[in-house]
């Protein structure tokens, strides 16, 4: 795969991760948010498991096989992702902790089934038309200076969100405690938090105002 088409398909992901995000988590769980870590309609998770799933249809192995990859991949890497976001910067993006069948929160049953679902409509309805058209009219050099602006934009929305997720945890790391920081909660907020520097008058505040807990593993 070229670098233009990598980047395509991943920023592809990304968006459509998005809107499939929002449309769940507004339908579904009835919460209007913008979801992800980043402020921009793009969710990275997605955009590294379009790119997984693209590669796994491509593989000359029988289709159960695939579907064995369809699931365990992405749900690896969710899980990953997961555990670095949570044990590093102290914040949770989501939690599977009510899910049937749930590790720590992070991945569940349901959700790598989900996983396995878009991969095999992903390889029955969307693959074979990248492969023989939209990759190739998406790659063309014509359109190079836009997906780079494109994906500056990302860049910098990634660098700010990073900036962000220090702050919180350093904030975080002052309450010299197990806490964790519910990040939706904190972007409902997030005017109020930056203000507050968590000293003895501000934990209880802090606490009231966002969902922070002692539930870190």
């Amino acid at each position: 795969m070229e670098l233009i088409e990598i980047i395509v398909l991943f920023l592809i992901g990304c968006l459509i991760g998005w809107i499939i995000e929002l449309i769940y988590r507004n339908v579904v769980e009835k919460e209007r948010k913008n979801p992800g870590f980043l402020k921009g309609p793009w969710l990275p998770i997605y955009g590294f498991g379009v790119l997984f799933l693209y590669l796994i249809s491509g593989m000359n192995i029988h289709f159960i096989f695939k579907v064995i990859l369809f699931i365990s991949l992405p749900t690896f890497l969710e899980l990953m992702t997961g555990l670095f976001l949570h044990r590093y910067f102290k914040i949770r993006l989501w939690d599977y902790s009510n899910r049937f069948l749930n590790y720590r929160g992070y991945i569940c049953l349901l959700f790598s089934i989900y996983w396995g679902i878009l991969g095999i409509l992903f390889y029955i309805l969307v693959y074979q038309l990248m492969v023989e058209r939209l990759l190739i009219i998406l790659a063309d050099v014509n359109y190079i200076f836009l997906y780079g602006m494109i994906f500056s934009v990302f860049l910098l929305d990634g660098f700010i969100s990073l900036q962000v997720a220090f702050r919180i945890k350093s904030a975080v790391n002052k309450l010299k405690g197990k806490y964790e920081v519910d990040f939706n909660k904190y972007k409902e907020k997030s005017r109020i938090f930056k203000r507050i520097e968590f000293g003895k008058k501000e934990v209880a505040e802090a606490k009231k105002k966002f969902k922070i807990s002692k539930k870190m593993r």
